[in-house]
């Protein structure tokens, strides 16, 4: 029993933990991508007679790399400890296999689409486009982006039936808002994994068998 217990909470352990990686970096990449955003909209306001040598397709896919490495790093720890997380769960419940299989196809889609946007984000500002190529291009994200769906939507139900094993009314509401929004989502789970880490594990009651009449 105590064996149990102690798997349980460094499941519940690495669950928390992959959510908060997931807050932390969020806000990261959140904020490097307003700044450079800042510094786009800042120089194509000023007034030049010219349009500065800065606007090509390489410099503004130069400035999306430090977004798009971060997101990278930060989203492949979160799966990573959400894996654990769900790997360790699944010597108790066996539910979370499915969040597993999510798990893959979350990171096959971050690690595919982390390479192919930046080619497809260059090309489409290139004055050499052409239509069909960038339909290729679009038509390879759309599939990616599925795909990732689908991952995300397993690990949501997971998520769930936990929050329903631990009677967590905010992991359940976590769940659903990580599909639609994922910080927020992400911060709830976060706190309610948090809660039921720190909660003392439930002791199993002893049922005696009943006394003899005499």
């Amino acid at each position: 029993m105590s064996s149990d217990n102690g798997i349980e909470r460094e499941a519940l352990h690495k669950l928390s933990t992959a959510f908060l990686i997931n807050i932390i970096f969020d806000i990261a990449v959140l904020a490097i991508n307003g700044m450079l955003i800042g510094f786009t909209l800042r120089s194509l306001l000023l007034l030049t007679p010219y349009p500065p040598p800065s606007h090509s397709p390489e410099i503004y896919l130069a400035s999306l790399l430090p977004g798009i490495i971060i997101g990278l790093i930060g989203a492949l720890l979160y799966l990573y400890y959400l894996w654990k997380g769900f790997s360790l769960m699944e010597k108790i419940v066996s539910f979370t296999s499915s969040g597993k299989t999510g798990v893959i196809l979350v990171a096959i889609g971050t690690i595919l689409s982390s390479s192919i946007f930046p080619v497809s984000y260059a090309f489409f500002l290139s004055p050499n486009m052409n239509f069909e190529p960038l339909m290729f291009y679009v038509l390879i994200l759309s599939i990616i982006g599925i795909l990732s769906f689908i991952g995300l939507i397993l690990i949501a139900i997971t998520l769930f039936k936990l929050g329903e094993r631990y009677d967590s009314t905010i992991i359940k509401a976590g769940a659903i808002l990580f599909i639609f929004l994922g910080i927020v989502g992400a911060i709830l789970l976060y706190i309610g994994f948090k809660d039921v880490e720190n909660k003392p594990p439930k002791e199993k009651a002893i049922v005696l068998p009943p006394s003899p009449p005499w």
